[in-house]
């Protein structure tokens, strides 16, 4: 669950893309060069410092144009289950000064410890953007359409900001993210109020917004030109500091697996023997807890009640709709199943087994007996995966998805938590299709149709909303049935 924990921070801190100076300037390079700035900020992780953001935006150079460049580093140091990891990111994006101001070129390296993601984006003349991801050796290029990310609209966003607004007003608004197979990520704002703060020594206007992006959501404090005072989603805070400052974190770093998991009245014992689990729920707000046939929610007394079996086999099958086969089966920048090197080893791995179900369970043995077990091996594609053969629970389930997809097999990532050691721990594991149903399997601790401690969160790797709830939930045990001895 590593990397997913890790892009929570990141995604946290990306949303620094409020420039501005209203009213409205009569040109791109007037708007960028009166908004140049520097800013940074600290990341915290219960109210320890755990990594620095800093933002640089102003009039640059690129192939000998002028254009507007924002350069944004990023640093988050975590300890997980013992092992100490740092993620740094470094994203550069050149914006052109003409027109709607879109995305020219940009260039995002992601490294965790000695392992590095490089996205290098160039336009075609078309004005299509070309994405070329590299880790390792293994490089792969794809044509997008130009991104829906431009200055112009992030000039309309700040109008909006600082004009007339009432609370509960809403702008839709876009980012790019180059890992995804759409790279536009759409930002919904909510205008919360504004206020007086004291910055630098000067009484100043600050804007309190709400920004929610694939569901997850968090509020900021933002200055007039749109750099973040203050933030918060889930169990992190981020905020401005000097850049001196930001780069200082603190000696020992926080057990993220420790600050993520959620809490349970008494203890459960050897999770594998458990075949029905009845908790009572609190903490979760108005998030929807996703239901199936293993996996049911009801309220009792004005109680929340969750009810859990260990998967198994249902008697009606559920069909998938040919969008749903096509969408379960296609290949993405992260999990890219079309890669021939993907494509020859689920092959080999199956072998002349036709039966989906066997199949998987091949592909399962596979990934479990062949990944190294580490939360110091972060890995964001399929084929860094494989070039690794090590990570924790987010690794072994993105290649035993992508390998699933390559044997032909619709698979999903799925989100949530599972118990050990007396904690449920965010955890990451899969289901396929065999034909008949979905099926749980758990790549990283060997189960196929997976125990009843496996709770889910989320069935969309695209479907953040867990977050909303990471760090406030909280369970009571009310029953629990175990297989015999």
């Amino acid at each position: 669950m590593t990397r997913r924990l890790v892009l929570v921070a990141f995604f946290f801190c990306s949303w620094t893309a409020l420039r501005a100076e209203p009213p409205r300037l009569n040109s791109l390079r007037e708007f960028v060069q009166k908004n140049q700035t520097r800013h940074a900020m600290g990341l915290y992780l219960q109210n320890t410092k755990v990594g620095w953001m800093i933002v640089d935006f102003r009039l640059g150079d690129h192939n000998g144009k002028e254009v507007a460049v924002e350069t944004t580093e990023m640093l988050l140091s975590l300890a997980v289950d013992g092992e100490r990891s740092v993620t740094r990111r470094r994203e550069k994006v050149f914006y052109s000064l003409e027109g709607e101001g879109r995305i020219l070129a940009a260039e995002q390296v992601d490294t965790t410890d000695d392992r590095s993601t490089l996205h290098s984006v160039i336009a075609q003349p078309d004005g299509r953007l070309s994405i070329t991801t590299k880790v390792g050796k293994e490089s792969n290029t794809r044509v997008i359409p130009p991104p829906k990310s431009t200055l112009s609209r992030v000039r309309d966003m700040m109008d909006w900001l600082t004009g007339p607004r009432k609370k509960g007003d809403t702008f839709r608004h876009w980012s790019a993210d180059w890992e995804e197979d759409d790279v536009n990520t759409e930002e919904v704002i909510t205008y919360l109020g504004r206020s007086f703060l004291a910055w630098g020594g000067i009484k100043t206007e600050i804007y309190h917004v709400q920004i929610e992006m694939k569901g997850a959501r968090f509020e900021a404090d933002v200055l007039a030109n749109g750099n973040p005072v203050r933030g918060r989603v889930a169990i992190f805070e981020l905020r401005a500091e000097t850049e001196e400052v930001a780069r200082k974190l603190d000696d020992q770093p926080v057990d993220m697996l420790v600050a993520s998991s959620i809490k349970v009245d008494r203890p459960l014992g050897n999770s594998k023997q458990i075949t029905r689990l009845s908790l009572e729920v609190e903490g979760v707000d108005s998030f929807v807890v996703p239901q199936n046939h293993r996996q049911k929610l009801s309220r009792d007394s004005g109680k929340t009640i969750l009810e859990l079996q260990s998967d198994f086999r249902i008697a009606q099958p559920v069909m998938l709709s040919a969008e749903e086969e096509k969408k379960y089966l296609s290949s993405t920048p992260t999990i890219q199943s079309d890669h021939e090197k993907l494509k020859t080893l689920a092959s080999r791995i199956v072998g002349e087994e036709a039966d989906p179900l066997r199949k998987a369970e091949r592909i399962k043995n596979w990934v479990y007996q062949r990944l190294r077990k580490t939360m110091a091996s972060n890995s964001s594609t399929a084929l860094g995966v494989l070039d690794s053969l090590a990570g924790d629970c987010t690794e072994h389930t993105l290649l035993f998805v992508s390998l699933a997809r390559a044997a032909g097999i619709p698979a999903r990532e799925v989100t949530g938590v599972a118990h050990v050691d007396g904690l449920f721990g965010w955890h990451a594991w899969a289901e396929i299709h065999d034909g008949h149903q979905w099926v749980s399997v758990d790549p990283t601790w060997d189960e196929l149709f997976v125990d009843a401690t496996h709770i889910v969160f989320s069935q969309d790797s695209q479907d953040n909303a867990w977050l909303n709830v990471l760090g406030k939930v909280r369970f009571k045990v009310r029953s629990v049935e175990r297989r015999s001895p």
